[in-house]
């Protein structure tokens, strides 16, 4: 009884492996079952009746040999087995009571094997297979991708370089771009009247169409330096063509002005310069002084100063006139005093021979050394257009240096009286006459009978 058990088991243990290796083969018979006819179907797994009849039986006698590693006989059952029909390294009693080690090898079932699923065949396409690649009898057409280096603007669908890298887009607009500049396929409109420069406002834009009538308008403009930097001003209305000197152009504007005369030295004040033209007219005349008429003859001792006479300097109470008798004018300046102190002939411009104008008073005087009483040079004068000078214009000409013009044509003599057009209000039968050389000024000259009084007259 024993030994049919263990036939039975390994019986089952051997159909169980054979399950296991078929189980592939009868999902593809069953589905190849479909296309072939009844009668040819064959098959060499076990009925369905005995597998189950094998499992039962599997179920019953498998612990008590497989698993039990000793196990005693009953009496009913007193039939020693040997050793090669017990499971190896199981243990049995045998009817004398000895033991029995089982060195049956029960083969190991392996795992059941795991059939692929059935491949889904619709994406077995021509346009899924590379190009000149056959699988299962379709022939691929798929062409691969060539891409080159990025090599200008715009392009896509080409490899980005150090000299055309990729960008983030989002801000390339129109309005971010400098105008005329293109990148990428865009082309720049900043600054523009859309897309406007910062700042930018309702006030009128200088421009160069309307630069030159902004330039001479009252209303405002804006404008923008190179930075970027706004901003605003307003024109001058005053640029005019009165206002521009003839033949000038200022903003479009030519000008009509009269050009005005290049001034000379003697219409500026000494120390005074216009235009590159320096002045030499000297308006502050004094008396100069002659060292060496002081030094050793009037000798001054209690000068305010600490100086005196004989110290070889020139000082204010050493000046004199400038009469003849000494010979020479007195040209030296006491401390203090400067070159523009000193009036000579430079503020005097000769218009003829025998006239000669007063660049500090304006007059211009006409003499020739002519001789009258004082009815005859009022007459004199007259005739010329001209007429006799007043007593305080005696006296200017004599500070402006009138002295300084003795020698010539309209002043050979200035050692002399010259007639003035003033009347003695204390004796009107004199009037005032002045000696160009002293600074003296008479008042007792009679308008009658003097015939050698010397006649200038001004106009």
């Amino acid at each position: 009884m024993f030994t049919r058990t263990v036939v039975i088991i390994l019986g089952i243990l051997l159909m169980i492996f054979a399950l296991s290796l078929s189980s592939c083969g009868e999902s593809e018979s069953e589905s190849a079952s479909e296309t072939k006819p009844e009668a040819a179907k064959t098959s060499t797994a076990p009925k369905i009746e005995e597998v189950e009849v094998a499992k039962e039986e599997k179920r019953v006698v498998e612990t008590p040999v497989v698993e039990a590693t000793a196990y005693k006989l009953s009496a009913d059952d007193c039939t020693d087995p040997l050793p090669e029909e017990v499971k190896l390294g199981a243990t049995l009693m045998a009817c004398d009571g000895s033991t029995i080690t089982g060195t049956l090898e029960i083969p190991v079932v392996p795992d059941p094997v795991i059939c692929p699923e059935e491949p889904n065949l619709d994406n077995l396409l021509a346009g899924n297979i590379k190009d000149g690649v056959i699988i299962n009898g379709v022939e691929g057409t798929l062409v691969e991708e060539s891409h080159t280096s990025c090599d200008g603007n715009g392009q896509t669908g080409c490899i980005a370089t150090s000299a055309y890298k990729s960008a983030d887009l989002s801000n390339l607009s129109v309005g971010n771009i400098k105008a005329g500049v293109e990148i990428a396929g865009v082309t720049g409109e900043f600054p523009s009247a859309t897309y406007t420069l910062s700042g930018a406002s309702a006030t009128a834009d200088l421009t160069a169409a309307t630069f030159d009538a902004q330039m001479k308008m009252s209303t405002s403009f804006e404008y923008w330096d190179e930075a970027g930097v706004r901003y605003t001003d307003t024109g001058d209305t005053d640029i005019t063509e009165d206002n521009i000197k003839d033949g000038i152009v200022v903003f479009g504007t030519e000008g009509t002005a009269p050009i005005p005369e290049e001034p000379s030295p003697r219409d500026l004040r000494a120390g005074v310069t216009v235009n590159g033209v320096t002045g030499s007219l000297k308006t502050q005349c004094r008396n100069a002084a002659r060292v060496a008429y002081f030094d050793g003859s009037f000798p001054i001792t209690n000068d305010s100063d600490g100086g005196g006479v004989g110290d070889g300097t020139a000082y204010w109470y050493e000046t004199l006139s400038d009469w003849s008798a000494l010979d020479i004018i007195p040209s030296e300046l006491p401390v203090g005093f400067t070159a523009d102190n000193y009036c000579d002939e430079n503020n005097w411009s000769m218009v003829t021979a025998t006239s000669y104008k007063d660049e500090l008073s304006g007059l211009t005087w006409t003499g020739g050394q002519i001789e009258y009483d004082w009815a005859g040079a009022v007459s004199r004068c007259a005739a010329l257009g001209k007429r006799l000078p007043t007593q305080k214009e005696l006296m200017q000409a004599y500070i402006n240096g009138i002295a300084n013009l003795r020698g010539t044509a309209m002043v050979p003599d200035t050692d002399k009286v010259f007639w003035s057009s003033t009347t003695n209000p204390v004796s009107p039968s004199g009037a005032y006459a002045l000696h160009l050389e002293k600074g003296e000024m008479l008042n007792g000259f009679l308008k009658t009978g003097n015939m050698f009084v010397g006649t200038l007259c001004v106009d």
